[in-house]
């Protein structure tokens, strides 16, 4: 579950009822599952909490992975201090982690982030995302950009969209990338008005960009769900035109299918 983004149904396959039983068997073997399932919601305070219960079952050696994952938590919910302070508890060893990275990242500091984040084994979308524009975009320091993932961290939507705009204007090179995370914050907050105009940017202004073909989809997606059959097929007959190669032609497929029917 933690592997295919699904963290929360940890929380059901290893649930805490059955712990009271034998609470350092609970330590040792469920509770990094349950804090790593925490660290990536970005529930840092029920994390620490969790932790701290069952601190004193813990093996030793533990208490360091322990810290690591509250770092991660912290940091996924945007409060730096308590991710520093983590990671501090957590030794030497944590200054290489995802969690170090991620506060590089949110700092600008896009060459410590680089390098921290080249080796990381998180397999999530959010990681993907970050990831993916990270390698595309220049330059040692990112402002920018780090504002814009910081405050997405902190779930201010509104902050994040036009931070990533901003970024988007800085880094051409790695613009329709940027852009299209804007578009994803705009489609999870239901704003659909202000996804397509981003949608419609980067398949007018970067037609030759991987992104073209997920933001047009998208953008068919959207016209068919408001009745307009026409438009949704004229996009999708597009894209499955212009991006032949694109992994995504399955489901333009599909989706031009459904829309005909």
């Amino acid at each position: 579950s933690l592997r295919a983004g699904a963290p929360a149904d940890v929380f059901i396959l290893v649930p805490m009822s059955d712990w009271p039983s034998d609470p350092a068997r609970g330590a040792n073997d469920y509770l990094p599952l349950h804090a790593e399932a925490l660290a990536a919601l970005g529930r840092g305070a029920e994390a620490e909490a969790l932790v701290a219960k069952y601190d004193k079952y813990l093996m030793p050696g533990q208490h360091a992975r322990m810290a690591r994952l509250l770092a991660s938590a912290w940091v996924r919910s945007g409060d730096l201090a308590r991710a520093q302070q983590a990671l501090r508890a957590a030794g030497a060893d944590a200054d290489s982690s995802d969690a170090a990275g991620l506060i590089a990242l949110y700092e600008g500091r896009l060459d410590a982030a680089r390098a921290l984040l080249r080796g990381s084994r998180d397999q999530s979308a959010d990681m993907a995302l970050v990831l993916g524009i990270v390698s595309r975009v220049r330059g040692d320091a990112a402002p920018q950009l780090g504002a814009a993932f910081l405050a997405l961290a902190r779930g201010d939507s509104v902050a994040a969209t036009q931070r990533f705009v901003e970024a988007a204007e800085r880094h051409p090179e790695a613009a329709s990338a940027i852009l299209l995370a804007a578009a994803r914050v705009h489609a999870a907050r239901n704003d659909t008005k202000s996804a397509v105009a981003v949608w419609q940017r980067i398949v007018e202004q970067y037609a030759s960009a991987p992104e073209a073909a997920e933001a047009e989809l998208e953008w068919a997606r959207a016209l068919r769900r408001s009745g307009d059959a026409a438009g949704a097929i004229a996009h999708l007959e597009h894209l499955i035109l212009n991006a032949p190669q694109s992994a995504l032609l399955p489901q333009a497929r599909r989706e031009l299918d459904l829309v005909r029917g």
